[in-house]
C-alpha cells in the first residue's frame, strides 16, 4: 500500500494524537475549513490508514490563498511523500485558481519547516511577533505571481 491524499473530514483530527506544531485550539478553525466554501482542505494518509497531516488553504482575498498544515510526527518517515503533496496542491491552485500570491506563516523556531517552504517558492517577507496561536513569533512567507 502507498500513501494517498484524502478530502479532509473533521474525524481526521481524532487521529492525531501527538501534533509536531502547535495545535490546541484550532480544531474549530479546521471544522470551518470543512464546511466553507472558499477553503481546500486535505489529509494525507499512510499505507495502514494513520493519518500523517492535515493541510490546505483558504481564500483570504481575491487571488490570495493562506495555506496551513497540521503536522504528525509520521511526516518525518514520509517527507518526500509530503513534500511531492505540497507541491501538487500548490502547483495545482496556483494555475487553477489564477492566483497572485500564496501565504504561510511559520514559527521562527521551526527552521525545517522555513527551508520548506523556500524550496516550495515561497521567500520570508516579515516577522509577525506573538502571532501564533500560542502567542510565538512567526514569519510570514509569501509566494508571487
Amino acid at each position: 500500500m502507498t500513501c494517498k491524499v484524502v478530502d479532509f473530514h473533521p474525524r481526521d483530527l481524532l487521529d492525531i494524537k501527538d501534533p509536531m506544531d502547535t495545535f490546541k485550539g484550532w480544531e474549530e478553525k479546521l471544522v470551518g475549513q470543512y464546511e466553507s466554501d472558499k477553503a481546500c482542505s486535505y489529509t494525507l494518509v499512510g499505507p495502514e490508514g494513520e493519518v500523517i497531516c492535515i493541510f490546505g488553504g483558504n481564500m483570504t482575498q481575491p487571488q490570495t490563498m493562506t495555506c496551513w498544515s497540521v503536522l504528525t510526527p509520521l511526516v518525518k518517515k514520509y517527507s518526500v511523500t509530503f513534500h511531492k503533496s505540497l507541491k501538487f496542491f500548490i502547483e495545482y491552485y496556483w494555475k487553477n485558481l489564477d492566483l497572485l500570491r500564496m501565504q504561510t506563516t511559520i514559527d521562527v523556531d521551526n527552521e525545517r519547516a522555513q527551508k520548506q517552504n523556500e524550496l516550495l517558492g515561497f521567500k520570508r517577507e516579515a516577522l509577525l511577533e506573538k502571532f501564533g496561536p500560542s502567542g510565538q513569533d512567526q514569519y510570514i512567507y509569501a509566494r508571487l505571481s
